[in-house]
């Protein structure tokens, strides 16, 4: 990828280590925090000014969004990164059911980080299985 202002090649940042933390529920919502660790190879910051993310299971959205309020990634460093997450029950009980039911969970998850500079997309997908012990897929 290339720094567009001052010419450099940046490389991507890497997501080192991820956990989904509950930290509250209604009748209609379940609230999570997605907990980042990462990794900013570069030896200049990145100022993220966007991050976009879609999450489907089955064909199912779980999520589609956006959050602006990101921390800057500090050169060859490590940061943590926390992102605020409501899911509806109603579109994460099909997920429950297939994985009590040890039915694997076919996934997919596409994200872009977007910088004044840059656009950086992010696709993965997969299998849950209820062997998993970590629910964040990518």
């Amino acid at each position: 990828m290339q720094h567009c202002g001052s010419h450099l090649f940046l490389k991507a940042p890497q997501i080192e280590d991820k956990q989904v933390r509950i930290e509250s529920f209604d009748p209609q919502h379940l609230n999570l925090k997605i907990l980042l660790k990462v990794n900013n190879p570069n030896s200049e910051a990145l100022h993220i000014e966007k991050l976009r993310a879609e999450l489907k299971a089955s064909g199912t959205s779980l999520f589609d969004k956006t959050w602006t309020e990101l921390p800057v990634l500090a050169p060859q460093t490590v940061t943590a990164v926390e992102l605020p997450l409501e899911i509806e029950w109603k579109s994460f009980l099909p997920l429950s059911l297939n994985l009590l039911a040890a039915q694997p969970v076919p996934y997919q998850l596409k994200a872009k980080i977007e910088t004044h500079d840059f656009s950086l997309p992010f696709e993965k997908s997969g299998e849950w299985s209820q062997s998993e012990t970590k629910f964040a897929p990518f």
